[in-house]
């Protein structure tokens, strides 16, 4: 009995992905069909809202943003002292140029102020990251110049990252040392 509705719903399901399989989504875009297939009569929108939409509906999925926190708690405690710090400062400084730049076409100051306040569920001490930060954004700073620079490869080599880009984007960097370095001292 239960090979015989194990079989049934094997066979429903197969019929139904049958079923389903002669359906294009393009369809469904290209004619406006919602879910349920009703079609609404829709004002015209002006290409000034279409921008706005656009820019406030930027977010980053799960993983984005996972990640970037994983880049954030990075920066912390590589402040001037500790023993390998210009090691993990350069290596922190790296990975979060890399990052910004894989995603330039999403980073802005609202949305990297929304990310940072995703990092801000830790209870860290900001003065010491605001002296991390320091270090980190010096080292934005120095990748920025001259990615190509012998003893700032050979700090990466040794930290044992690698640049992913060949040039970075100025712009990109003073939002993140801006912005980053904003939200320390407003605490």
């Amino acid at each position: 009995m239960k090979r015989f509705l194990m079989i049934l719903t094997c066979i429903a399901v197969l019929l139904s992905l049958v079923g389903c399989a002669g359906v294009n989504v393009s369809d469904f875009v290209e004619t406006g069909y919602s879910d349920s297939h009703e079609t609404e009569a829709k004002e015209p929108v002006s290409e000034e809202e279409t921008e706005e939409e656009t820019e406030s509906e930027v977010t980053f999925i799960d993983s984005e943003i996972s990640e970037f926190c994983d880049l954030m708690d990075a920066c912390f405690g590589v402040g001037p002292g500790p023993a390998g710090s210009s090691l993990r400062s350069v290596s922190a400084a790296g990975s979060l140029l890399d990052w910004a730049e894989n995603h330039s076409d999403m980073l802005t100051e609202e949305t990297l102020e929304e990310l940072l306040a995703e990092w801000d569920g830790y209870d860290w001490d900001y003065e010491d990251l605001e002296e991390s930060w320091q270090s980190v954004a010096g080292s934005i700073e120095e990748i920025v110049a001259d990615p190509t620079d012998e003893s700032l490869l050979g700090l990466l080599d040794d930290s044992g990252y690698t640049l992913q880009h060949e040039s970075y984007s100025e712009d990109l960097a003073e939002l993140l040392i801006t912005v980053i370095g904003n939200h320390y001292t407003a605490e």
